[in-house]
């Protein structure tokens, strides 16, 4: 008995052993493999039960500690197994919420065409309504723009368009081009902007400021009527017209300032408002805290007096410089005009054939200027405003209008018939007049010659002289 007790503690610490080697790596084997720490696990619980059967007549301290073992191995691997699997779980959660993050933060384009021969417009899903491209834009009739028309059931413009946004180059917002959308907040207006045309903004009730960008000559009809929020608008020196009703309706609005270089103010362009439907007839009434801020003998006083508004004077009008001659010199183009009471500087504009804007070239104290950087054979038109610190006069729109003509390089040659005078080609030229003077006399028109012609010879010319 003793022989076969020995034999049976010896099998046993044999298979304590055992399942020792074996435990450890069965569980770094659960960590690669789940399948394989399974199998493991398996053999050595057939291996417990073998002993089982064998030592059915005596259980110890030491069995079960075997036959714990290989629970504790399996326990070890669910464990290792669970983290895996809550790992991956965690991130694959990780990645559709970043997925749908991105998804909800990129707009997408709900519709895009032409609004003007060389002007674009692209609707996003964020409410943003982009206008690109260069010149005018279409003019359109109330709700006839082609935002209102987005097919898409989930957007209306009326109140899904929440920003406008137009780019450098448009010259003229549409008529109606912007109206009656309720939702926008916010506008972008670029300094390449000219004219704001009939109803842009008409009833786009959500602007609280105005800023006009000082390239505007021109604002229609209605442009910014009926806009509730409007309580500050700031118009500029470059406007010289203010359509009928351009800011009826803005009820918070009670204050604007003009400056002397408008000219015309259409009927119940400020300081009018309604009682009801805005064209029910009756319903215009005066709004009797209304200022206008201004120049004396402008068009904003006139407009004022004739309407009954209280009238704040910035000082007197400064009066349109009279333009005096245009002549091309050897550098350039000159232009004259006459001074102005109280004018402190000029400015001297300029524009070339064609163009419908003038350019500001220099801002000078005196009544004179001469423009260089002029093309020979180009046409080109030129005015001035008188300025002091109260601001800037009007201008002649007419202005003095010259063909620039480069001064050609003259050479002289005596031959047997008399004086040759010779000269380089001028671009543009249709013909040359030839001049002559003696030493102390004055230049004497003697020819006009084609202009295929770049030389002529003086045979009246006395010898010695």
């Amino acid at each position: 008995m003793m022989k076969r007790t020995e034999r049976f503690l010896a099998l046993l610490l044999a298979l304590a052993l055992a399942l020792t080697l074996t435990a450890l790596p069965g569980y770094a084997l659960a960590v690669e493999t789940g399948e394989t720490a399974e199998e493991t696990v398996s053999e050595e619980v057939v291996s417990e039960e073998v002993v089982a059967e064998e030592t059915a007549e005596t259980e110890t301290a030491d069995e079960e500690a075997v036959a714990e073992e290989p629970a504790e191995t399996e326990t070890a691997a669910e464990a290792v197994a669970v983290e895996e699997a809550a790992a991956e779980e965690t991130t694959a959660d990780e990645v559709e919420t970043v997925t749908e993050e991105s998804t909800t933060a990129a707009s997408t384009t709900l519709g895009s065409g032409k609004c003007g021969s060389n002007v674009t417009w692209t609707l996003t899903s964020d409410g943003t309504l982009t206008i690109s491209g260069s010149g005018a834009m279409y003019g359109y009739s109330e709700f006839d723009a082609p935002w209102w028309e987005v097919d898409d059931d989930d957007f209306y413009a009326y109140g899904d368009v929440t920003k406008i946004v137009v780019k450098s180059g448009v010259t003229t917002i549409g008529k109606y081009a912007f109206a009656h959308l309720h939702g926008v907040t916010s506008t972008s207006i670029p300094s390449t902007l000219t004219s704001i045309g009939k109803g842009a903004f008409y009833d786009t009730p959500a602007f609280k400021t105005l800023t006009i960008p000082s390239s505007v000559t021109t604002i229609g009809d209605s442009a910014f009527s009926c806009i509730d929020g409007l309580t500050k608008v700031t118009i500029p020196s470059s406007v010289t017209s203010i359509g009928s009703y351009a800011f009826y309706g803005c009820y918070n609005l009670t204050s604007v300032t003009i400056p002397a270089t408008v000219t015309y103010i259409g009927t119940m362009a400020f300081g009018y408002t309604y009682e009801g439907y805005f064209d029910d007839p009756g319903d215009d009434y005066l709004m009797s805290s209304f200022v206008i801020y201004g120049y004396t003998g402008s068009a904003a006083e006139t407009y004022a007096k004739n309407n009954g508004i209280r009238f704040v004077s910035l000082g007197s009008v400064l009066a349109t410089p009279t333009l005096k001659s245009i002549t091309n010199v050897t550098n350039g183009v000159k232009i004259t005009w006459g001074a102005v009471s109280g004018a402190t500087s000029y400015y001297v504009y300029r524009k070339a054939a064609g163009s419908s804007s003038w350019t500001k070239l220099n801002t000078v104290t005196t009544t004179s200027y001469t423009s260089t950087g002029v093309s020979s054979g180009t046409t080109y038109t030129f005015t001035v405003r008188a300025v002091n610190s109260s601001g800037v006069s009007g201008y002649n729109a007419t202005g003095l209008t010259i063909r620039y003509l480069s001064t050609p390089s003259v050479t002289l040659s005596n031959t047997t018939s008399g004086v040759k005078v010779a000269w380089t080609s001028v671009s543009g030229a249709s013909g040359y007049y030839v001049y002559r003077r003696t030493e102390n006399g004055s230049y004497t028109k003697i020819a006009t010659v084609s202009t295929g012609t770049l030389s002529y010879t003086d045979k009246a010319a006395s010898a010695g002289v």
